[in-house]
């Protein structure tokens, strides 16, 4: 096959990262892209029958088969990963007539593993917030059983009540500045996914432990980290992770990691939302829907190791800025009761 674009591989996959930074995607998910075009380079140099750096348009659907049979150790939900990620590099070389069609389209589906959620418990929360200034108990030669104070444990406690209470993803939590925090309003600032915007509210008990913290950081200015390491320094995901595994270990609580708060979070949520729909559809049962009024007040998700509260309230149209309350908190107009609308739980 001949055209006049001779792009090799490499130089495909250039101008595809390219691209994607210059359409504002996320640092983690342009690395991601790096990570699996990467394995594809791998792949025709470990061939001995294929060019080490290939023409881009003579790369067939053959050979893009055989390199997704060298990743079967991995998992279905990385191997999705590559096909979505090869599909929208062939995408873009057609979008900029670079090749005639989509390659990597041809490829075959693969439907990720579906795995089960397991939230945390009450008792977990409990265990994790009561230990997060003293370290596990430990016994020295000749000495009784002791532990010890344990270093940030203001930070480590607001981290822990914020990733209950809004559910924000590990790099969201960790990108946090003090000045994308308003107490006063309990809501935060935060970029989803590297370009979209989202304003999430939280619990006065969170702003409180926020508050606490922050207060023992006198010299803290706007643009600093919200969350920092010992050494003063921006406390990365990576970094994140260590400390929230590290705390899951003291009280031998199993598979602490900062996603499973999402989750606990999101079950949570769900929790509300599912009563509330149904002490809605009571109301419409029992009263007419000209006759109906909204609720004064919205309530807000909020875990704080007892189990799902409403907690802190605030006006429906505040409530609905968080994702997750949009179409359900109403706004005191006169609607259709059939669809349904968010009301407090207590």
């Amino acid at each position: 096959m001949t055209t006049q674009h001779a792009l090799t591989l490499s130089q495909a996959i250039e101008g595809r990262l390219l691209a994607a930074n210059a359409k504002g995607l996320s640092e983690n998910t342009i690395k991601e892209y790096t990570a699996y075009y990467r394995k594809l380079q791998q792949f025709y140099a470990a061939t001995p029958d294929l060019p080490d750096d290939p023409l881009f348009v003579e790369i067939d659907v053959e050979q893009l088969q055989h390199f997704m049979l060298t990743q079967e150790h991995l998992s279905k939900k990385s191997r999705s990963n590559i096909r979505v990620f090869l599909s929208s590099m062939w995408a873009w070389s057609t979008s900029y007539h670079l090749t005639s069609y989509n390659v990597a389209g041809e490829l075959e589906t693969i439907k990720p593993e579906s795995r089960a959620v397991h939230p945390f418990t009450r008792e977990d929360v409990k265990s994790m917030l009561n230990c997060v200034d003293r370290s596990k108990p430990y016994t020295r030669p000749g000495k009784r059983e002791c532990t010890h104070a344990v270093l940030q444990a203001l930070r480590n406690k607001a981290i822990i009540y914020l990733l209950l209470d809004t559910g924000l993803r590990n790099s969201e939590l960790a990108s946090l500045l003090i000045r994308d925090i308003d107490k006063r309003n309990m809501r935060l600032k935060v970029m989803r996914k590297g370009t979209k915007e989202r304003i999430v509210p939280f619990s006065s008990s969170t702003s409180l432990a926020i508050w606490r913290y922050l207060a023992s950081r006198p010299d803290a200015r706007p643009e600093d980290p919200v969350f920092i390491t010992t050494h003063d320094r921006l406390l990365d995901k990576y970094e994140l992770y260590n400390v929230i595994c590290g705390i899951g270990k003291r009280v031998s609580v199993a598979n602490v990691h900062p996603h499973r708060f999402r989750h606990s979070f999101g079950r949570s949520f769900g929790r509300l939302v599912n009563a509330s729909m149904d002490a809605t559809r009571e109301q419409t049962r029992v009263f007419s829907p000209w006759r109906f009024s909204a609720p004064r007040h919205a309530g807000l998700v909020s875990f704080q190791g007892t189990g799902a509260s409403c907690e802190g309230k605030t006006t429906p149209q505040k409530a609905n800025v968080q994702k997750g309350w949009e179409g359900l908190a109403g706004n005191g107009r006169r609607r259709d009761m059939t669809k349904p609308r968010l009301t407090n739980v207590v």
